[in-house]
């Protein structure tokens, strides 16, 4: 039962059930030594469930306001260590680099062809030559002054090179594949798809450094995700210089050389920048795929990171609040072992118990994140920056950085998730939550039924035109495709150009089974269970945190409370007041209904006696601030059958009012009757006229009175 605005206002004896409950706690907590020991630290650490737990309503209200207010803290906490980590300037850092190396004309002969719209050697080779080494290397300011040794180096004029580029081969064997013998008079040699147990680690073309295998922990590199396969670490490498020209002259050696031929499958291409201006580093990787089936796929990564967080007076800031930010963490985690020892078993059936602990366990990885990565920059920065004209990985610095920024998003969305736990007390906040949670066997159902369906169509779709459409090109991307025809984003265009009959037939039957079958099943599913949980809960009791505050500023500034259930008042005053502290409309009408006549004033018992009734009534009924589920059927058939019994005893009421106002003019009609025979026969004794005019008279009243 959810405690009332203000529980000094209403004197109510404890229910002898719920009396006893209490006692029984209380002989546990004297017998059990944990329980005494917690019941010290619980000044310090107390929640809406342990209040529960011990049965003080009194304090529910407190209890509530107090824990969202120190949850909102931590909230604003979190969001501030956030986005000091992150900010709007690591967004135009990449996309000016990412603009600078990928959307640039590969060269003056090819203008129209970038880093992106690369599909041959040639015109990678061409990219190499040209766009790569004038991007890299900006020696000559924009008025024609060359800039001295101790200016070169940096990007736009502003953005520092840590190291040297470097320029990384990942080849597969002749072993990697074999010729068909109907074919080996045609085909000599063929070179299979990359698999790092086919890749090649021996020797070719010329000897030399960049014709040399070099293993994964030689070079420290990490193995890399490409868009055709996982490519290992190792390579055969080339590193370029701190200028153009000598960059220049090593990549024309590498291409006279043939380092790149039909057994290459990937190049990298490695380089670091950093901008003092914004603090900011940026790792970028640019990669060109050479598929067993011929032609380049190009893609980028622009991996922008704070490395150095704690310089300037913002770091210092930065510093307090990560140490804030542990000391919430350690009292959460003393909050959770309370809960845990106090509640035992009951600790685990309750959702939100759940998402405590995800928070806590996000937010742990986060501390361990942060010192981790703190002492590996601190053990290698600057050891990398040592030789500037050796190539610097800053690869696994940004790696670290970027599990510790994906942690805090995590945190930062699981935290504000967690904010339905203290706005839930509210009937209308809790309508989300407990719909959901209602209807989760049915949705699960559903799920099966739909993901069938689903499941069927994207392979099919994958089957039929994967070798010709893009959005089906995998079975992957086929479904990922399926689920954007959901939302509105499809190319039926592309669907008709690879099929032009089966294209049509199949989006035709995928919109009718899914948008027109399964989609309305979901929605009615879901609006079916809506219906239950808002008639529960408007049969529900209501925390009104705007009501105990308002009681608290009127204690707090000698403000005498109207709401005086120690004196007689009127039924009206009284149902407004019984409204305000968190009943049911519907049951205060009915017991108002009961005890209350033409608004007449009500004494001091009659209001404990109506108390009561209305305490009886509202125990059965769905709290909002407990078990979050909907009641049982035989708890919500005995409610309905309560319910109907007030409503049969009303009706009845009615129906005997109306039975009595019939008898009474059926007497009445029985009377005039009786008056108009004695008219009728005086008529016939004397003085028609004025027999006739009481008659006339009798009969038109008569006639009213029927209808």
């Amino acid at each position: 039962m959810a405690a009332k605005t203000d529980p000094q206002e209403v004197n109510l004896d404890i229910d002898p059930v719920r009396k006893s409950n209490l006692e029984e706690d209380q002989d546990t907590a004297d017998k059990d030594p944990k329980s005494r020991d917690c019941g010290k630290f619980r000044a310090f650490w107390t929640t809406r469930e342990l209040e529960k737990h011990d049965g003080d309503e009194n304090q529910l209200n407190k209890t509530t306001f107090i824990e969202l207010l120190i949850y909102c803290v931590f909230l604003s906490l979190v969001c501030f260590v956030v986005f000091f980590t992150i900010t709007s300037d690591a967004y135009h850092f990449t996309n000016v680099l990412s603009r600078l190396f990928t959307d640039s004309p590969i060269s003056p002969n090819y203008t129209e062809i970038t880093f992106r719209t690369i599909t041959s050697q040639k015109e990678y080779w061409e990219f190499l030559k040209y766009s790569l080494i004038k991007n890299l290397f900006w020696e000559i300011r924009a008025d024609g002054r060359v800039l001295t040794d101790a200016e070169v180096g940096y990007v736009l004029y502003e953005n520092k090179l840590q190291g040297i580029p470097r320029l990384r081969q990942v080849r597969v064997s002749k072993a990697s594949c074999k010729v068909l013998e109907d074919f080996k008079k045609i085909v000599q040699t063929c070179y299979g798809p990359y698999d790092v147990s086919f890749e090649d680690k021996e020797p070719y073309g010329e000897q030399g450094v960049s014709f040399t295998y070099m293993s994964s922990d030689a070079l420290d590199e990490a193995s890399y995700r490409g868009i055709i396969s996982r490519y290992g670490g190792g390579g055969y490498v080339h590193d370029l210089a701190l200028k153009s020209q000598p960059s220049l002259d090593r990549i024309n050696l590498l291409y006279l050389g043939n380092w790149i031929d039909r057994g290459t499958r990937a190049v990298f291409i490695d380089f670091t920048i950093y901008n003092a201006n914004v603090n900011l580093f940026c790792v970028v990787k640019l990669v060109a795929e050479f598929p067993a089936t011929g032609g380049v796929i190009t893609s980028s990564e622009f991996c922008t990171v704070k490395l150095l967080r704690y310089v300037k007076k913002e770091g210092k800031i930065i510093r307090i609040l990560e140490i804030i930010f542990c000391v919430f963490i350690f009292y959460y985690i003393i909050e959770e072992l309370i809960e845990i020892i106090v509640l035992k078993s009951k600790y685990f059936k309750l959702f939100w118990n759940y998402v405590d602990l995800a928070v806590i366990a996000t937010a742990s990885c986060c501390v361990a994140f942060n010192l981790y990565r703190t002492h590996v920059v601190d053990s290698k920065l600057s050891g990398l920056l040592k030789d500037p004209e050796w190539y610097s990985s800053f690869a696994f610095l940004a790696y670290w950085q970027v599990l510790f920024n994906t942690a805090l998003a995590f945190l930062v969305f699981i935290v504000w998730v967690k904010l339905f736990k203290y706005l839930s007390f509210n009937k209308t906040m809790a309508q989300l939550s407990v719909t959901l949670s209602s209807c989760a066997s049915d949705l699960f159902g559903f799920a099966v039924m739909f993901f069938v369906i689903f499941l069927a169509f994207a392979q099919l779709g994958f089957l039929l035109f994967g070798t010709q459409a893009k959005d089906f090109s995998t079975f992957a991307e086929s479904i990922f495709t399926l689920f954007r025809v959901i939302l509105g984003d499809f190319n039926y265009s592309e669907l008709q150009e690879a099929n032009s009959v089966l294209g049509p037939v199949y989006f035709i039957l995928y919109v009718f089974f899914i948008f027109f079958i399964l989609i309305n099943m979901f929605l009615a599913i879901i609006n079916d269970t809506y219906s239950g949980v808002k008639f529960d809960l408007a049969n529900s009791r209501d925390l009104h945190l705007a009501g105990y505050l308002k009681q608290k500023l009127k204690d707090l500034f000698g403000i005498k409370s109207g709401k005086d259930p120690q004196k007689p008042k009127e039924c009206n005053k009284w149902e407004v007041d019984m409204v305000d502290y968190g009943y049911a409309k519907e049951h205060v009408a009915i017991v108002s209904e009961k005890y209350c006549k033409n608004n007449e004033i009500l004494s001091v018992e009659m209001q404990q006696q109506m108390m009561q009734d209305l305490e009886e009534m509202s125990k059965g009924y769905f709290d909002v601030n407990e078990s979050r589920q909907v009641l049982p059927v035989e708890v919500r058939m005995e409610n309905m059958q309560q319910n109907f019994s007030s409503l049969v005893n009303r009706i009845d009421d009615i129906v005997a009012r109306f039975k009595k106002s019939e008898i009474q003019k059926l007497q009445r009609i029985a009377a005039m009757s009786k008056l108009l025979d004695s008219i009728v026969e005086a008529q016939n004794s004397s003085d028609d006229r004025k027999a006739k005019q009481i008659e006339a008279m009798v009969r038109q009243e008569l006639e009213k009175m029927r209808t």
